[in-house]
């Protein structure tokens, strides 16, 4: 299916490692109907896919975002898609949220 808004076709990838966390944006992203949303459980320090094809050339059939995502299986578990990595340049723009130092959060 294709994501639409306002006529804009774009898609919002949300990530982050926690699956609790991912499952309960999705709930919410549904509970918006905003369906340009996709939320994914991934280690996004580990989601660069190689892009070398057969004896380390480099492969002329690199798949986008979007062909990653509607391609992608839903997994039994909580219904998030089972996507692991993407190209390395295939997003137009990254919005990164990066983890404070958590410096304030020292345990008693």
């Amino acid at each position: 299916s294709r994501y639409y808004n306002n006529n804009q076709d774009f898609i919002i990838v949300a990530c982050d490692k926690s699956r609790s966390k991912m499952v309960k944006a999705r709930n919410f992203f549904d509970s918006m109907n905003a369906t340009c949303i996709v939320p994914l459980a991934l280690d996004t320090t580990k989601c660069v896919a190689d892009d070398g094809g057969e004896n380390g050339e480099s492969s002329s059939v690199l798949k986008s975002v979007e062909e990653i995502i509607t391609q992608a299986k839903p997994t039994k578990k909580d219904g998030l898609l089972n996507i692991k990595s993407f190209y390395p340049e295939s997003f137009h723009r990254i919005l990164l949220d990066p983890p404070c130092s958590a410096l304030g959060l020292r345990p008693k």
